[in-house]
């Protein structure tokens, strides 16, 4: 049965635990290390090689998934274009209903909602009741207060490893 890379990883880090006795030949210890670390890394590059097949099929997916979506947005917009045409030219030939012969469906102009059109936004005043705010964390503002070593609550600059596939 393989070992799992986590397993492997561990196995090696009990290694170096266990080869720090200075009394063991240094010979030992690197030969040991050097056997765990050959099973570690072969098992490291099949992981990397499994991610990037992943990747390359995710990208295959999302290219799919693109052409769907905009197939999907242009009939969308081709049909409220047709809708809107039909309702335009309803309104101007004063039909109020057209029924398909089958009965399968009816079109019919109907009074409309009512509804709010803001004809300038800038003189709507900012503190009323018709204003809604977001709140929203400016993560770069923070990170340049904390580099010119000032004291933001709740905030702190971390620098984690990454991994990075080619």
């Amino acid at each position: 049965m393989t070992m799992k890379l986590y397993q492997l990883a561990d196995e090696y880090q009990q290694a170096l635990n266990v080869l720090d006795d200075p009394e063991l030949p240094e010979e030992v210890v690197r030969d040991t290390l050097e056997a765990l670390k050959g099973g570690l890394v072969q098992k490291g590059q099949a992981v990397a090689a499994f991610a990037l097949n992943l990747g390359a099929e995710i990208d295959a997916i999302k290219a799919v998934e693109k052409r769907i979506s905009d197939r999907r947005k242009a009939l969308e917009a081709r049909a409220q274009r047709m809708r809107d045409y039909l309702k335009t030219n309803m309104e101007k030939a004063g039909i109020i209903e057209i029924k398909a012969i089958d009965g399968s469906f009816t079109a019919k102009l109907a009074k409309g909602r009512p509804s709010v059109v803001v004809d300038d936004e800038s003189l709507i005043p900012d503190d009323s009741e018709f204003v809604r705010w977001k709140k929203e964390v400016n993560k770069t503002a923070i990170a340049d207060a904390i580099k010119a070593g000032q004291e933001v609550p709740g905030a702190h600059i971390e620098t984690r490893p990454s991994l990075r596939l080619a």
